[in-house]
C-alpha cells in the first residue's frame, strides 16, 4: 500500500459490525494522471449480495446498482462497501425503500455527490450483454509487455467508428497486491484508430499494474485521448465481482449512444 493509502486509515481487515464507507479522493490519482478537459463519466457498482430484514424478521435479498460521477470528489473504497452492506444482513427496514434511501445517504455523504440507485430483485435482475465490436484477443502483437508501457500504442487512418474490447484485462488492487480481472471496451471516431495488435499489447501491459479500477480506466482514456485526437471516445472497464461486488468506470468524451448499464460476461 502506498503512503497515500496508509493515511487514509481503510478499513481492510475489520469486522463487518465496523461498517461505514472509505472515501478514496480522486485527486490523488489525478494527479498524475489528470482527466482531458472535458471529460465525462460514472462509476457504476453492481452489488448482488444485499441484504435487510423486514419487521417480522423475514430477509429480503436484492442486487443493487449504485451510480454516481466521475466528477465526485471521491470514490468509494470497494472492502469498505462490502462491509459497509453487509451491517445491514440483521438490520430491520419496514420498506425496501426506506433501506434505499439510508444507503443512498450514506453513499452520497462518502462520495460528495449525488448516488443513483436501483434494487433489482431475483426476478428482474438483469441479464449479461454481449459485447459488440471487434475482440482483440484472438490477435498477435510482436510483444506482450510486463509492465504499463503506454509507447506500445500505435494508430492508423481511419474513415468510420471504431470499436474494440477484450477479456484480457488484468490490473492489481493498490490495497492488497491482489489481482483484480476484468473487460474493457473501446470505441470512438476521428481521423485515427488504434492499431487493434499494438492496443491488445497496450491493455495487457496492465496486468502487474497497480491501482485502483477507476485510475486504471482513467489512465486508458487519457493515453487514448492523448494518442489518437479523437472526435469522440469512450472507454469502459467492467471488472469481475469480488466480495459480491462489481464495478464498472466508465470514462467519455463527444456524443455517444448511451451506455447500457448491464453486467457482461464473467460479472
Amino acid at each position: 500500500m502506498n503512503q497515500h493509502l496508509k493515511q487514509l486509515n481503510l478499513k481492510l481487515g475489520r469486522r463487518v459490525d465496523q461498517g461505514g464507507l472509505d472515501a478514496i479522493p480522486r485527486a490523488l490519482s489525478r494527479k498524475d494522471c489528470p482527466l482531458p478537459a472535458g471529460t465525462t463519466g460514472f462509476d457504476l457498482w453492481n452489488a448482488y449480495e444485499v441484504s435487510f430484514l423486514l419487521p417480522d424478521g423475514k430477509p429480503e435479498v436484492y442486487h443493487l446498482q449504485a451510480q454516481y460521477s466521475a466528477d465526485s470528489p471521491n470514490m468509494v473504497e470497494s472492502k469498505s462497501f462490502k462491509l459497509f452492506l453487509n451491517s445491514f444482513n440483521d438490520q430491520v427496514f419496514d420498506h425496501v425503500s426506506t433501506f434505499q434511501a439510508h444507503v443512498a445517504e450514506k453513499l452520497s455523504a462518502c462520495v460528495a455527490g449525488p448516488v443513483s440507485l436501483h434494487f433489482f430483485s431475483p426476478e428482474t435482475s438483469p441479464t449479461p450483454r454481449p459485447m459488440a465490436g471487434i475482440c482483440l484477443d484472438k490477435l498477435h502483437a510482436e510483444n506482450y509487455p510486463k509492465v504499463y508501457t503506454p509507447d506500445l500504442l500505435k494508430r492508423e487512418n481511419s474513415t468510420s467508428r471504431f470499436k474494440f474490447y477484450s477479456h484480457l484485462l488484468r490490473t492489481l488492487c493498490p490495497v492488497t497486491g491482489q489481482p483484480d480481472w476484468g473487460t474493457v471496451a473501446i470505441e470512438g471516431s476521428g481521423p485515427y484508430q488504434p492499431v487493434a495488435s499494438d492496443l491488445l499489447a497496450y491493455l495487457i501491459g496492465y496486468r502487474n499494474h497497480q491501482d485502483f479500477h477507476e485510475t486504471c480506466c482513467e489512465t486508458i482514456f487519457s493515453d487514448l485521448y492523448q494518442f489518437l485526437d479523437p472526435g469522440t471516445l469512450r472507454v469502459s472497464c467492467h471488472y469481475t465481482r469480488r466480495g459480491g461486488l462489481d464495478i464498472n468506470p466508465v470514462r467519455a468524451r463527444g456524443a455517444l449512444k448511451p451506455f447500457e448499464p448491464t453486467h457482461v460476461w464473467r460479472q
